[in-house]
């Protein structure tokens, strides 16, 4: 009996370190294809339109499209856009929209062997998460077009540009 829960354990175990995410390969990754989190523009700027589709200067924040054609396929999907934000010159997140359903299907089924299962918050909303240390990635599905937006952020920039944010707040105050 005590081999049978043994062997129980161990094929339980197996099976879920199969399903487990990796984070520790999502945080070396640190990015998508050539992307970079935390590169700054000048390093990016071969992949990136020359002119930022959104700024604002005040926010020290730009957001560029991503022009080059070989980022636009993963597996088997295709991406429909994709875009940079960077905080203060340096690349905080990458944004990758997919159009349909089966896009979306095949775009996760990289993610999920790339990086492991994504953590499933609500049974019934299609979003994904993967939280690392350096690395969040988050993958959602629009219930009404079955799109898909694929978000990669680097934390540290992240908090950088929200503690940005509540200091620029702070400095409308004293505006009065």
């Amino acid at each position: 009996m005590k081999k049978i829960v043994l062997l129980f354990t161990l094929c339980t175990f197996s099976i879920s370190w199969v399903f487990a995410q990796n984070i520790k390969k999502l945080d070396e990754k640190n990015g998508f294809k050539e992307l970079t989190l935390g590169s700054s523009y000048q390093d990016a700027k071969q992949y990136l339109s020359e002119l930022p589709i959104e700024s604002n200067a005040k926010g020290k924040t730009a957001i560029y499209a991503v022009t080059d054609q070989s980022f636009l396929e993963v597996g088997e999907s295709e991406i429909n856009k994709i875009t940079a934000s960077f905080f203060n010159d340096r690349l905080e997140s990458i944004n990758i929209d997919t159009k349909g359903h089966q896009n979306f299907k095949d775009l996760l089924d990289v993610l999920t062997k790339g990086y492991g299962k994504g953590e499933k918050k609500n049974t019934y909303i299609e979003e994904y998460h993967w939280l690392g240390k350096k690395v969040n990635m988050s993958y959602k599905m629009n219930a009404n077009t079955k799109d898909g937006k694929l978000t990669i952020v680097s934390k540290e920039i992240a908090e950088q540009n929200e503690k940005h944010k509540k200091d620029l707040k702070k400095g409308v105050v004293n505006e009065l």
